[in-house]
C-alpha cells in the first residue's frame, strides 16, 4: 500500500468538513443540542488545507498509509459512540484538525 490511501484518506476528511460546515445551526436546535463552542472547535479555521495538514502529519509522524486508514474508522466509531449518547458531533472546518 503506497502514499495514495493517506491522500485518499485526506480527501474523505476534507470531504466530512465540507458536509459539516453546510449543516445548519437549526438542524441541532431541532435535535434539541446545542451548537455550542466546545474546547475541541478551533476559534477559527486552519489556514492549511486539510489535505495538506493531513499528509504533513502522516509524514512527520511515521504513520503508515495502513495507519491513516484506521483513522477513519476511529472516527466512525467515535461519531457512532456520541450518536449513542445522543450528542452530536459534528466534524467541520473547526474541529477536523483537531
Amino acid at each position: 500500500m503506497g502514499h495514495l490511501a493517506t491522500y485518499q484518506v485526506a480527501q474523505v476528511l476534507e470531504k466530512l468538513a465540507e458536509t459539516g460546515d453546510q449543516i445548519p445551526t437549526e438542524h441541532f436546535e431541532q435535535l434539541g443540542h446545542s451548537n455550542q463552542v466546545t474546547p475541541f472547535h478551533s476559534k477559527s479555521a486552519c489556514p492549511i488545507s486539510i489535505m495538506n495538514y493531513f499528509v504533513t502529519v502522516c509524514i512527520n509522524s511515521g504513520l503508515q498509509s495502513d495507519q491513516a486508514l484506521a483513522v477513519l474508522i476511529l472516527i466512525e466509531r467515535l461519531c457512532q459512540s456520541a450518536s449513542n449518547k445522543d450528542t452530536t458531533l459534528v466534524i467541520n472546518a473547526l474541529t477536523v484538525h483537531r
